[in-house]
Protein backbone atom coordinates (compact mmCIF):
# COMPACT_ATOMS: atom_id res chain seq x y z
CA UNK A 1 0.00 0.00 0.00
CA UNK A 2 1.33 3.32 -0.90
CA UNK A 3 -1.20 6.20 0.45
CA UNK A 4 1.44 8.76 -0.20
CA UNK A 5 0.64 7.99 -4.38
CA UNK A 6 -1.95 11.00 -4.60
CA UNK A 7 -4.16 10.62 -7.77
CA UNK A 8 -7.23 12.17 -9.06
CA UNK A 9 -9.35 10.00 -11.85
CA UNK A 10 -11.45 12.19 -14.75
CA UNK A 11 -14.63 11.85 -15.08
CA UNK A 12 -14.20 9.57 -18.32
CA UNK A 13 -12.15 7.10 -16.26
CA UNK A 14 -14.57 6.86 -13.59
CA UNK A 15 -17.50 6.37 -16.60
CA UNK A 16 -15.08 3.75 -17.98
CA UNK A 17 -14.86 1.98 -15.09
CA UNK A 18 -18.42 1.92 -14.38
CA UNK A 19 -19.55 0.67 -17.41
CA UNK A 20 -17.31 -1.98 -17.65
CA UNK A 21 -17.87 -3.97 -14.29
CA UNK A 22 -18.30 -6.69 -16.39
CA UNK A 23 -14.63 -7.13 -17.39
CA UNK A 24 -12.39 -6.97 -14.23
CA UNK A 25 -9.18 -6.74 -16.07
CA UNK A 26 -9.99 -3.63 -17.98
CA UNK A 27 -7.27 -1.00 -17.46
CA UNK A 28 -10.09 1.29 -15.73
CA UNK A 29 -11.60 -1.56 -13.44
CA UNK A 30 -7.80 -2.50 -11.98
CA UNK A 31 -7.14 1.60 -11.37
CA UNK A 32 -10.57 2.10 -9.51
CA UNK A 33 -10.41 -1.44 -7.67
CA UNK A 34 -6.89 -0.66 -6.68
CA UNK A 35 -7.93 2.83 -5.25
CA UNK A 36 -10.80 1.51 -3.37
CA UNK A 37 -8.53 -0.98 -1.89
CA UNK A 38 -6.27 1.84 -0.73
CA UNK A 39 -3.64 0.74 -2.72
CA UNK A 40 -3.20 4.61 -3.35
CA UNK A 41 -4.44 7.83 -2.57
CA UNK A 42 -7.72 8.16 -4.72
CA UNK A 43 -8.50 11.63 -4.82
CA UNK A 44 -12.54 12.82 -5.31
CA UNK A 45 -14.28 16.20 -5.79
CA UNK A 46 -17.84 15.61 -5.73
CA UNK A 47 -18.26 17.92 -8.66
CA UNK A 48 -16.74 14.91 -10.61
CA UNK A 49 -19.29 11.87 -8.96
CA UNK A 50 -21.76 14.50 -9.54
CA UNK A 51 -20.34 14.73 -13.21
CA UNK A 52 -20.55 11.10 -13.69
CA UNK A 53 -23.85 10.67 -12.64
CA UNK A 54 -25.14 13.46 -14.92
CA UNK A 55 -23.77 11.90 -17.76
CA UNK A 56 -24.92 8.22 -16.85
CA UNK A 57 -28.34 10.03 -16.13
CA UNK A 58 -28.41 11.82 -19.66
CA UNK A 59 -26.35 10.10 -22.14
CA UNK A 60 -28.37 7.36 -23.79
CA UNK A 61 -25.61 4.95 -25.29
CA UNK A 62 -24.85 4.93 -21.02
CA UNK A 63 -28.09 3.91 -20.07
CA UNK A 64 -27.82 0.52 -22.22
CA UNK A 65 -24.63 -0.18 -20.46
CA UNK A 66 -25.50 0.46 -16.74
CA UNK A 67 -28.08 2.27 -14.35
CA UNK A 68 -28.82 5.72 -12.33
CA UNK A 69 -28.63 3.79 -9.27
CA UNK A 70 -25.48 1.78 -10.37
CA UNK A 71 -23.68 5.27 -10.81
CA UNK A 72 -25.31 6.15 -7.59
CA UNK A 73 -23.87 3.25 -5.63
CA UNK A 74 -20.22 3.53 -7.87
CA UNK A 75 -19.95 6.87 -6.67
CA UNK A 76 -20.89 5.92 -2.95
CA UNK A 77 -18.51 3.43 -2.95
CA UNK A 78 -15.60 6.08 -4.48
CA UNK A 79 -16.69 8.44 -1.46
CA UNK A 80 -16.13 5.83 0.89
CA UNK A 81 -12.78 4.51 -0.07
CA UNK A 82 -11.61 8.47 -1.48
CA UNK A 83 -10.30 11.57 0.06
CA UNK A 84 -12.90 13.89 -1.10
CA UNK A 85 -11.85 17.18 -1.92
CA UNK A 86 -13.67 20.18 -1.02
CA UNK A 87 -15.30 22.44 -3.50
CA UNK A 88 -12.49 25.23 -5.25
CA UNK A 89 -12.36 28.69 -3.25
CA UNK A 90 -12.49 30.31 -6.66
CA UNK A 91 -13.21 29.86 -10.00
CA UNK A 92 -10.64 27.84 -11.76
CA UNK A 93 -7.48 29.95 -14.49
CA UNK A 94 -8.06 29.15 -17.88
CA UNK A 95 -4.81 26.62 -18.65
CA UNK A 96 -6.87 24.02 -20.99
CA UNK A 97 -8.06 24.28 -24.85
CA UNK A 98 -11.31 23.24 -23.34
CA UNK A 99 -12.23 25.49 -19.98
CA UNK A 100 -14.41 22.89 -18.75
CA UNK A 101 -11.40 20.91 -17.91
CA UNK A 102 -9.45 23.79 -16.03
CA UNK A 103 -11.93 22.54 -12.80
CA UNK A 104 -9.84 19.34 -13.09
CA UNK A 105 -6.42 20.67 -13.44
CA UNK A 106 -7.40 23.02 -10.31
CA UNK A 107 -8.64 19.81 -8.41
CA UNK A 108 -5.57 17.99 -9.15
CA UNK A 109 -3.49 21.18 -7.88
CA UNK A 110 -5.35 21.56 -4.95
CA UNK A 111 -5.23 18.07 -3.62
CA UNK A 112 -1.72 17.93 -3.74
CA UNK A 113 -1.73 15.05 -6.79
CA UNK A 114 1.01 13.60 -7.82
CA UNK A 115 -1.07 12.53 -11.05
CA UNK A 116 -4.18 13.14 -13.37
CA UNK A 117 -5.32 10.19 -14.84
CA UNK A 118 -7.78 10.98 -17.85
CA UNK A 119 -8.38 9.60 -21.48
CA UNK A 120 -9.01 13.32 -22.62
CA UNK A 121 -6.99 14.31 -25.14
CA UNK A 122 -7.29 17.58 -24.33
CA UNK A 123 -5.71 17.39 -20.97
CA UNK A 124 -3.21 14.66 -22.13
CA UNK A 125 -1.52 17.00 -24.43
CA UNK A 126 -1.17 19.39 -21.55
CA UNK A 127 1.54 16.61 -20.13
CA UNK A 128 4.36 18.05 -20.73
CA UNK A 129 3.65 21.17 -19.25
CA UNK A 130 4.97 22.55 -15.60
CA UNK A 131 1.82 21.46 -13.32
CA UNK A 132 2.87 20.16 -9.99
CA UNK A 133 1.32 16.68 -11.18
CA UNK A 134 1.53 13.95 -13.83
CA UNK A 135 -1.05 14.15 -16.71
CA UNK A 136 -1.33 10.30 -17.55
CA UNK A 137 -3.67 7.84 -19.26
CA UNK A 138 -5.54 4.97 -17.80
CA UNK A 139 -2.90 2.95 -19.37
CA UNK A 140 0.06 5.08 -18.18
CA UNK A 141 -0.85 4.82 -14.71
CA UNK A 142 -1.87 1.36 -14.69
CA UNK A 143 1.70 0.71 -15.50
CA UNK A 144 2.97 2.75 -12.54
CA UNK A 145 0.99 1.29 -10.16
CA UNK A 146 2.29 -2.14 -11.55
CA UNK A 147 5.37 -1.38 -11.34
CA UNK A 148 4.95 -0.27 -7.71
CA UNK A 149 3.00 -3.65 -6.70
CA UNK A 150 -0.15 -1.81 -6.63
CA UNK A 151 -1.98 -2.96 -8.50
Amino acid sequence: MDPTLRSLLDTNVLTSALISTDRPESTVTRIVRAGIARAYTLLVPEHVLAEMIGVVATTPYLATRTSLPAAERFATSLRLAAEELPPLAAPPRRVSRDPDDDHLLAYAAAGRADFLVTGDKDQLVLAGDPFPFRIVSPAEFLAVLEEAGLA
